[in-house]
């Protein structure tokens, strides 16, 4: 093995190392009463308040609900154009805490919503860790932004899960499913390529739903999720908005192959 490759293995250990300690250490929240995110105030005034612009639109049915009918039939998943609708935040506005103006910092998510059936599908982002990326490499400068600046997926998931919710006069509790369309995250595709190794397959030879389904009995592995980009926001949703939510769990998660990609599940269950 070449100095290279060994160097790599060992970086890619590393990260797996680093995500399993993650989600051990969210698997362990998700059992125990943890600290409230401050973000549980109303929806809409919060968006606002702190710079985002929001945006609704009603009756869009998930792009792949065509190719993936059977997903859909076997988690009892309506396919409804009156049960969906998809949500997006960008921040693009100027915004002032105390008599300090803060400047938009392009942060934005958008997520499609069944709440009826206590869906809620992750369609794309520009998180902050990309933004602060992109500004290193063009030699821009960073905004300012107040120590607790509403930013992170799960914080502001939840904030369009919960308007979404009390549109349509539903529990927030009732939230079921997270999924994670068109996994791209660096590290996120490398843990998925050495579990899928793991049992025998790789991500061309990977089947369509149902794929397979990693559980916490696991060597480690459904922890590396939990603990991966793509699984610690879902699971920050759960443990730090428990007075609404009540505690819940991640208790699986499935992995299938869509198209070109690999989509991810992660199922809720009470904890």
């Amino acid at each position: 093995m070449s100095s290279s490759s060994s160097s790599s293995s060992s970086d890619d250990q590393k990260k797996y190392d680093r995500c399993v300690s993650k989600g051990r250490e969210l698997l362990n929240s998700m059992s125990t009463k943890t600290a409230e995110s401050p973000w549980n105030d109303d929806p809409t005034k919060t968006f606002l308040q702190y710079g985002y612009t929001i945006a609704r639109k009603l009756g869009e049915l998930p792009t792949d609900h065509e190719s993936q009918k059977q997903l859909y039939t076997d988690l009892g998943i309506e396919l409804s154009t009156d049960r969906w609708a998809t949500m997006s935040v960008d921040h693009e506005n100027k915004y002032t805490i105390g008599k300090v103006e803060y400047t938009p910092t392009a942060v934005w998510f958008k997520i499609h919503m069944n709440a009826q059936d206590g869906v809620l599908r992750a369609v794309s982002s520009r998180g902050m860790d990309l933004m602060i990326a992109s500004w290193k490499q063009g030699n821009l400068p960073t905004p300012k932004s107040p120590d607790h600046m509403l930013q992170s997926w799960s914080d502001c998931a939840y904030l369009m899960w919960r308007y979404e919710c009390e549109e349509r006069k539903i529990s927030v509790s009732n939230i079921k499913y997270f999924f994670q369309e068109k996994v791209t995250n660096d590290t996120t595709t490398k843990l998925l390529d050495n579990i899928l190794a793991k049992n025998k397959k790789t991500k061309y030879s990977l089947g369509k739903w149902p794929g397979i389904t990693i559980e916490p009995e696991s060597d480690g592995d459904f922890k590396a999720l939990l603990g991966s980009p793509n699984g610690y926001g879902p699971a920050y949703f759960l443990t730090q908005h428990q007075a609404s939510l009540g505690r819940k769990k991640i208790k699986a998660v499935q992995i299938w192959k869509n198209g070109n990609h690999i989509d991810m599940l992660f199922r809720v269950a009470p904890a």
